[in-house]
């Protein structure tokens, strides 16, 4: 059951100074004055979120823009300020705090941005639905990673049900100011089978690549695709040159790409929050570390 507007000020008002950054001062005035239903939303405390969204949001009749969020220092991918309220450890990605926000009933959904897993790390750490927008066309500006590589980042959300994220990924289109994401059609039909035997999807090839505990991606990849059932993928190998060399592997993921436009390239990641791991690494694992 979703929380009133008064409980989810109060709840913010307790939040406020970890995963709140400010709450809607205007709030309970622009709800009246707005039709429902009413998706309350959080904002990640960035920059990077485009102006048009945020004036959309404004507008809308049905979005109400509650709270702030908390961004991991300098977009970390661990925020050692804030605990995950699962697991009391150290909260996972840069969209921490909007994240606990939705988990925690404040929001309906929050709008992050996502460089290379700020958005969806967070919402698997604390069992919440997301979407990635960059691809159809949501960008959230451009930077350096912490290794100097050039990448997009895009803009994405978080939510406490599929339809909440569905629903304001469908509004970002339908405001943005560029004409041809504003005419495409968001529609999601999980009533129909997917017959995905005709994919390709490349796994790392065995003893090439481990996952923080120990484990070989290889082998949990395959456990993963075995659940599919019938209408399987056919499954390719794939050796990485240096697999912990990201310079490397991005260049080699393009050239997949390029060859085959609707390759799916597969990994494991994790546990990544900070103590997760509890086995030692392989040997061959150590070795690439050092």
């Amino acid at each position: 059951m979703s929380l009133s507007l008064r409980d989810r000020l109060f709840v913010a008002q307790a939040a406020l100074g970890r995963s709140v950054i400010a709450i809607n001062p205007e709030a309970v005035r622009e709800a009246a004055s707005k039709d429902s239903p009413l998706l309350m939303v959080g904002l990640k405390d960035t920059g990077s979120i485009p102006q048009w969204l945020v004036d959309s949001l404004q507008a809308s009749r049905h979005h109400l823009i509650l709270t702030i969020d908390r961004m991991s220092d300098l977009g970390r991918s661990i925020d050692t300020d804030l605990v995950n309220p699962l697991t009391y450890r150290p909260m996972t990605d840069s969209t921490s705090g909007g994240a606990i926000n939705v988990l925690k009933g404040i929001n309906d959904c929050c709008v992050g941005t996502d460089g290379g897993g700020s958005v969806l790390a967070p919402a698997l750490a604390i069992n919440l639905y997301a979407i990635m927008a960059k691809g159809v066309g949501l960008y959230a500006g451009s930077g350096q990673s912490t290794d100097g590589m050039d990448f997009s980042a895009d803009l994405g959300f978080i939510g406490r049900s599929f339809d909440a994220v569905q629903n304001l990924l469908a509004f970002s289109l339908g405001s943005s100011p560029t004409q041809d994401l504003r005419s495409l059609s968001i529609s999601i039909d999980d009533s129909q089978s997917f017959d995905m035997s005709d994919l390709q999807v490349f796994v790392p090839a065995p003893e090439t690549a481990y996952a923080p505990d120990g484990t070989d991606v290889h082998m949990r990849c395959m456990a993963e695709l075995e659940k599919l059932g019938e209408g399987t993928p056919s499954v390719q190998e794939i050796v990485f040159d240096d697999i912990y060399d990201r310079g490397s592997t991005v260049r080699q993921l393009r050239e997949l790409w390029e060859a085959d436009p609707d390759a799916i390239a597969m990994d494991v990641e994790g546990p990544i929050d900070v103590l997760a791991a509890t086995k030692r690494y392989p040997a061959a694992f150590q070795a690439r570390r050092r």
